[in-house]
Protein backbone atom coordinates (compact mmCIF):
# COMPACT_ATOMS: atom_id res chain seq x y z
CA UNK A 1 0.00 0.00 0.00
CA UNK A 2 1.36 3.43 -0.95
CA UNK A 3 0.17 6.97 -0.15
CA UNK A 4 0.67 9.89 -2.51
CA UNK A 5 0.05 13.56 -1.68
CA UNK A 6 -2.10 15.71 -3.92
CA UNK A 7 -2.45 19.23 -2.44
CA UNK A 8 -3.84 18.60 1.03
CA UNK A 9 -5.39 15.23 0.08
CA UNK A 10 -3.77 11.85 0.53
CA UNK A 11 -4.49 9.22 -2.12
CA UNK A 12 -3.99 5.61 -1.10
CA UNK A 13 -3.21 2.94 -3.70
CA UNK A 14 -2.92 -0.82 -3.31
CA UNK A 15 -1.33 -2.96 -6.01
CA UNK A 16 -3.41 -6.02 -6.91
CA UNK A 17 -1.82 -9.46 -6.51
CA UNK A 18 -1.17 -11.64 -9.57
CA UNK A 19 -4.06 -13.65 -10.97
CA UNK A 20 -4.53 -17.24 -9.97
CA UNK A 21 -5.04 -18.21 -13.60
CA UNK A 22 -1.73 -16.69 -14.64
CA UNK A 23 0.26 -19.11 -12.48
CA UNK A 24 -2.17 -22.05 -12.25
CA UNK A 25 -0.42 -24.32 -14.76
CA UNK A 26 3.25 -24.88 -15.54
CA UNK A 27 4.22 -26.27 -18.95
CA UNK A 28 3.60 -30.05 -19.17
CA UNK A 29 5.47 -32.68 -21.16
CA UNK A 30 3.74 -33.76 -24.31
CA UNK A 31 1.74 -36.92 -23.61
CA UNK A 32 2.74 -38.66 -26.81
CA UNK A 33 6.47 -38.30 -26.09
CA UNK A 34 6.04 -39.43 -22.48
CA UNK A 35 4.09 -42.54 -23.48
CA UNK A 36 6.29 -43.39 -26.48
CA UNK A 37 9.74 -43.24 -24.85
CA UNK A 38 9.32 -46.30 -22.54
CA UNK A 39 8.02 -48.38 -25.46
CA UNK A 40 11.04 -47.46 -27.56
CA UNK A 41 13.36 -48.39 -24.72
CA UNK A 42 11.70 -51.86 -24.34
CA UNK A 43 11.76 -52.59 -28.06
CA UNK A 44 15.31 -51.40 -28.56
CA UNK A 45 17.08 -52.69 -25.47
CA UNK A 46 15.08 -55.68 -24.37
CA UNK A 47 15.41 -56.52 -20.66
CA UNK A 48 17.58 -53.50 -19.95
CA UNK A 49 15.04 -51.40 -21.78
CA UNK A 50 12.35 -52.57 -19.38
CA UNK A 51 14.49 -51.56 -16.41
CA UNK A 52 15.27 -48.15 -17.94
CA UNK A 53 11.60 -47.63 -18.79
CA UNK A 54 10.61 -48.38 -15.18
CA UNK A 55 13.23 -45.98 -13.88
CA UNK A 56 12.05 -43.33 -16.35
CA UNK A 57 8.42 -43.76 -15.26
CA UNK A 58 9.47 -43.59 -11.60
CA UNK A 59 11.41 -40.37 -12.17
CA UNK A 60 8.49 -38.93 -14.12
CA UNK A 61 6.10 -39.78 -11.28
CA UNK A 62 8.36 -38.10 -8.72
CA UNK A 63 8.64 -35.03 -10.94
CA UNK A 64 4.88 -34.79 -11.40
CA UNK A 65 4.31 -35.18 -7.66
CA UNK A 66 6.75 -32.36 -6.98
CA UNK A 67 5.04 -30.15 -9.55
CA UNK A 68 1.64 -30.94 -8.04
CA UNK A 69 2.90 -30.08 -4.54
CA UNK A 70 4.41 -26.81 -5.73
CA UNK A 71 1.18 -25.82 -7.53
CA UNK A 72 -0.88 -26.43 -4.42
CA UNK A 73 1.55 -24.35 -2.36
CA UNK A 74 1.50 -21.52 -4.92
CA UNK A 75 -2.29 -21.62 -5.07
CA UNK A 76 -2.56 -21.42 -1.27
CA UNK A 77 -0.10 -18.51 -1.23
CA UNK A 78 -2.05 -16.63 -3.90
CA UNK A 79 -5.32 -17.19 -2.08
CA UNK A 80 -3.73 -15.76 1.06
CA UNK A 81 -2.48 -12.77 -0.97
CA UNK A 82 -5.99 -12.13 -2.25
CA UNK A 83 -7.40 -12.24 1.28
CA UNK A 84 -4.77 -9.75 2.45
CA UNK A 85 -5.42 -7.60 -0.62
CA UNK A 86 -9.12 -7.39 0.19
CA UNK A 87 -8.28 -6.49 3.80
CA UNK A 88 -5.92 -3.74 2.63
CA UNK A 89 -8.56 -2.37 0.27
CA UNK A 90 -10.97 -2.19 3.19
CA UNK A 91 -8.32 -0.42 5.29
CA UNK A 92 -7.72 2.10 2.49
CA UNK A 93 -11.42 2.94 2.34
CA UNK A 94 -11.48 3.48 6.11
CA UNK A 95 -8.37 5.69 5.94
CA UNK A 96 -9.90 7.83 3.20
CA UNK A 97 -13.11 8.20 5.21
CA UNK A 98 -11.12 9.14 8.33
CA UNK A 99 -9.07 11.68 6.37
CA UNK A 100 -12.25 13.29 5.06
CA UNK A 101 -13.70 13.52 8.58
CA UNK A 102 -10.48 15.03 10.01
CA UNK A 103 -10.26 17.62 7.23
CA UNK A 104 -13.87 18.60 7.80
CA UNK A 105 -13.30 18.97 11.55
CA UNK A 106 -10.19 21.05 10.90
CA UNK A 107 -12.13 23.38 8.60
CA UNK A 108 -14.86 23.76 11.23
CA UNK A 109 -12.30 24.56 13.95
CA UNK A 110 -10.56 27.14 11.75
CA UNK A 111 -13.87 28.83 10.92
CA UNK A 112 -14.87 28.78 14.57
CA UNK A 113 -11.61 30.37 15.73
CA UNK A 114 -11.83 33.01 13.00
CA UNK A 115 -15.46 33.78 13.91
CA UNK A 116 -14.67 34.08 17.63
CA UNK A 117 -11.73 36.39 17.03
CA UNK A 118 -13.76 38.52 14.64
CA UNK A 119 -16.74 38.78 17.02
CA UNK A 120 -14.52 39.78 19.94
CA UNK A 121 -12.58 42.28 17.84
CA UNK A 122 -15.52 44.61 17.12
CA UNK A 123 -16.61 45.35 20.72
CA UNK A 124 -12.98 45.57 21.77
CA UNK A 125 -12.40 48.22 19.11
CA UNK A 126 -15.17 50.40 20.58
CA UNK A 127 -13.69 49.83 24.03
CA UNK A 128 -10.35 51.03 22.65
CA UNK A 129 -11.94 54.23 21.31
CA UNK A 130 -13.62 54.85 24.67
CA UNK A 131 -10.35 54.28 26.53
CA UNK A 132 -8.53 56.74 24.28
CA UNK A 133 -11.24 59.37 24.76
CA UNK A 134 -11.14 58.86 28.53
CA UNK A 135 -7.36 59.15 28.57
CA UNK A 136 -7.50 62.44 26.65
CA UNK A 137 -10.19 63.92 28.91
CA UNK A 138 -8.26 63.38 32.14
CA UNK A 139 -4.96 64.86 30.99
CA UNK A 140 -5.38 67.76 33.42
CA UNK A 141 -6.87 65.64 36.19
CA UNK A 142 -5.12 64.37 39.29
CA UNK A 143 -1.99 62.36 38.67
CA UNK A 144 -3.51 59.11 39.97
CA UNK A 145 -6.59 59.30 37.73
CA UNK A 146 -4.50 60.23 34.71
CA UNK A 147 -2.17 57.27 35.29
CA UNK A 148 -5.12 54.90 35.68
CA UNK A 149 -6.70 56.14 32.46
CA UNK A 150 -3.41 55.80 30.59
CA UNK A 151 -2.96 52.24 31.90
CA UNK A 152 -6.52 51.37 30.88
CA UNK A 153 -5.92 52.72 27.39
CA UNK A 154 -2.57 50.93 27.12
CA UNK A 155 -4.07 47.56 28.14
CA UNK A 156 -7.05 47.96 25.80
CA UNK A 157 -4.80 49.01 22.93
CA UNK A 158 -2.60 45.95 23.34
CA UNK A 159 -5.56 43.59 23.64
CA UNK A 160 -7.07 44.95 20.45
CA UNK A 161 -3.89 44.69 18.40
CA UNK A 162 -3.03 41.26 19.81
CA UNK A 163 -6.46 40.06 18.72
CA UNK A 164 -6.08 41.67 15.31
CA UNK A 165 -2.68 40.01 14.96
CA UNK A 166 -4.08 36.60 15.82
CA UNK A 167 -6.99 37.11 13.45
CA UNK A 168 -4.69 37.91 10.52
CA UNK A 169 -2.41 34.98 11.38
CA UNK A 170 -5.30 32.50 11.67
CA UNK A 171 -6.80 33.72 8.40
CA UNK A 172 -3.53 33.06 6.58
CA UNK A 173 -3.49 29.46 7.80
CA UNK A 174 -7.23 28.84 7.58
CA UNK A 175 -7.15 29.80 3.89
CA UNK A 176 -4.03 27.65 3.33
CA UNK A 177 -2.60 30.81 1.85
CA UNK A 178 0.53 30.47 -0.23
CA UNK A 179 2.87 33.35 -0.89
CA UNK A 180 1.52 36.05 -3.19
CA UNK A 181 4.62 37.99 -4.12
CA UNK A 182 4.38 41.58 -5.29
CA UNK A 183 6.56 44.65 -5.61
CA UNK A 184 6.44 46.51 -2.28
CA UNK A 185 7.39 50.12 -1.54
CA UNK A 186 8.98 49.49 1.84
CA UNK A 187 8.94 53.14 3.01
CA UNK A 188 5.17 53.33 2.43
CA UNK A 189 4.51 50.06 4.27
CA UNK A 190 6.57 51.22 7.27
CA UNK A 191 4.74 54.56 7.30
CA UNK A 192 1.41 52.73 7.26
CA UNK A 193 2.38 50.66 10.28
CA UNK A 194 3.85 53.62 12.18
CA UNK A 195 0.52 55.44 11.79
CA UNK A 196 -1.22 52.58 13.63
CA UNK A 197 1.09 53.00 16.61
CA UNK A 198 1.13 56.82 16.68
CA UNK A 199 -1.36 57.18 19.56
CA UNK A 200 0.36 54.58 21.69
CA UNK A 201 3.78 56.11 20.98
CA UNK A 202 2.52 59.60 21.87
CA UNK A 203 1.05 58.33 25.14
CA UNK A 204 4.45 56.88 26.10
CA UNK A 205 6.41 59.88 24.75
CA UNK A 206 8.08 57.74 22.08
CA UNK A 207 9.22 59.11 18.73
CA UNK A 208 9.01 56.63 15.84
CA UNK A 209 11.35 57.41 12.93
CA UNK A 210 10.92 56.05 9.41
CA UNK A 211 14.48 56.11 8.02
CA UNK A 212 13.72 53.82 5.08
CA UNK A 213 14.47 55.56 1.78
CA UNK A 214 11.49 56.12 -0.47
CA UNK A 215 13.06 54.24 -3.38
CA UNK A 216 13.61 51.05 -1.36
CA UNK A 217 11.66 48.15 -2.93
CA UNK A 218 11.46 44.41 -2.49
CA UNK A 219 9.52 41.52 -3.96
CA UNK A 220 7.64 39.74 -1.18
CA UNK A 221 4.26 38.68 0.21
CA UNK A 222 2.81 41.96 1.45
CA UNK A 223 0.32 40.52 3.95
CA UNK A 224 2.95 38.41 5.70
CA UNK A 225 5.54 41.20 5.74
CA UNK A 226 2.95 43.60 7.19
CA UNK A 227 2.23 41.23 10.09
CA UNK A 228 5.96 40.76 10.73
CA UNK A 229 6.61 44.53 10.77
CA UNK A 230 3.57 45.13 12.97
CA UNK A 231 4.77 42.67 15.60
CA UNK A 232 8.33 43.99 15.65
CA UNK A 233 7.12 47.59 16.06
CA UNK A 234 4.74 46.54 18.81
CA UNK A 235 7.57 44.72 20.57
CA UNK A 236 9.86 47.77 20.34
CA UNK A 237 7.21 50.13 21.75
CA UNK A 238 6.34 47.67 24.52
CA UNK A 239 9.89 47.78 25.93
CA UNK A 240 10.47 51.50 25.48
CA UNK A 241 9.48 54.32 27.84
CA UNK A 242 10.13 57.88 26.67
CA UNK A 243 12.59 57.21 23.91
CA UNK A 244 12.99 56.46 20.21
CA UNK A 245 12.06 53.64 17.86
CA UNK A 246 13.83 53.81 14.51
CA UNK A 247 13.11 51.76 11.37
CA UNK A 248 15.74 51.63 8.64
CA UNK A 249 16.68 49.33 5.75
CA UNK A 250 19.80 48.66 3.71
CA UNK A 251 20.44 46.66 0.54
CA UNK A 252 23.34 44.25 0.90
CA UNK A 253 24.48 41.22 -1.15
CA UNK A 254 21.20 40.81 -3.01
CA UNK A 255 19.10 41.08 0.16
CA UNK A 256 17.42 43.77 2.21
CA UNK A 257 18.14 44.09 5.91
CA UNK A 258 15.30 45.75 7.79
CA UNK A 259 16.20 46.94 11.28
CA UNK A 260 13.93 48.13 14.09
CA UNK A 261 15.99 49.77 16.85
CA UNK A 262 14.57 50.98 20.16
CA UNK A 263 16.05 52.76 23.18
CA UNK A 264 14.15 50.65 25.68
CA UNK A 265 15.11 48.50 28.64
CA UNK A 266 16.06 45.41 26.64
CA UNK A 267 14.49 42.00 26.30
CA UNK A 268 14.52 38.81 28.31
CA UNK A 269 17.56 36.58 27.75
CA UNK A 270 15.33 33.58 27.10
CA UNK A 271 13.80 35.30 24.10
CA UNK A 272 17.23 36.21 22.74
CA UNK A 273 18.29 32.55 22.91
CA UNK A 274 15.07 31.42 21.23
CA UNK A 275 15.22 34.01 18.44
CA UNK A 276 18.93 33.66 17.61
CA UNK A 277 19.23 29.87 17.64
CA UNK A 278 20.67 28.30 14.44
CA UNK A 279 18.03 27.10 11.95
CA UNK A 280 19.06 23.45 12.38
CA UNK A 281 19.13 23.55 16.19
CA UNK A 282 16.48 21.92 18.34
CA UNK A 283 14.13 24.63 19.56
CA UNK A 284 14.21 25.43 23.27
CA UNK A 285 10.92 25.96 25.05
CA UNK A 286 9.13 29.12 23.96
CA UNK A 287 9.48 31.78 26.71
CA UNK A 288 6.19 33.17 27.96
CA UNK A 289 7.25 36.68 28.91
CA UNK A 290 6.66 38.41 25.56
CA UNK A 291 3.43 36.88 24.28
CA UNK A 292 2.93 35.57 20.75
CA UNK A 293 4.42 38.40 18.68
CA UNK A 294 7.90 37.02 18.05
CA UNK A 295 6.53 33.51 17.65
CA UNK A 296 4.32 34.74 14.79
CA UNK A 297 7.28 36.64 13.31
CA UNK A 298 9.44 33.51 13.28
CA UNK A 299 6.71 31.37 11.77
CA UNK A 300 5.93 33.83 8.96
CA UNK A 301 9.59 34.50 8.18
CA UNK A 302 10.01 30.77 7.62
CA UNK A 303 7.21 31.00 5.03
CA UNK A 304 8.93 33.79 3.04
CA UNK A 305 12.51 32.53 3.49
CA UNK A 306 13.49 35.37 5.81
CA UNK A 307 15.71 35.41 8.89
CA UNK A 308 15.49 37.24 12.23
CA UNK A 309 18.40 38.21 14.46
CA UNK A 310 18.20 40.31 17.61
CA UNK A 311 20.65 42.08 19.93
CA UNK A 312 19.56 43.47 23.27
CA UNK A 313 21.02 45.28 26.27
CA UNK A 314 19.76 47.55 29.02
CA UNK A 315 19.98 50.49 26.57
CA UNK A 316 17.79 49.03 23.83
CA UNK A 317 17.15 46.27 21.30
CA UNK A 318 17.87 45.82 17.61
CA UNK A 319 15.70 43.42 15.56
CA UNK A 320 17.13 42.67 12.12
CA UNK A 321 15.08 40.95 9.42
CA UNK A 322 16.89 39.74 6.30
CA UNK A 323 14.77 39.34 3.16
CA UNK A 324 15.43 38.54 -0.48
CA UNK A 325 14.91 41.48 -2.84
Amino acid sequence: MAATASGQHLEYRVAAPPSLVAVSNAPLLEHAAVAGLPALLVLGLGQWGVILALLFLLALGVLRWDLYRRRRKDKALLEQMHVEYEAMQHTVVKLEQLESVLQQRLRVQERLITAILHDVKSPLYYLLISARALSQRVINAADGLQADAAAFYDATYRMYHLLDNLLQYVKLHAQHKHQVKERIQLHALVAEKIALFSNMAAAKHIRIENAVTEDMELYCDRAMLAIILHNLLDNAIKFTETGTVRVQATAEDGAIKLEITDSGVGMHAGWMAWVNQPPDASRPDLPAENGLGLFIVKELLAEINGRLKMWSSNTGTVAQVTLGV
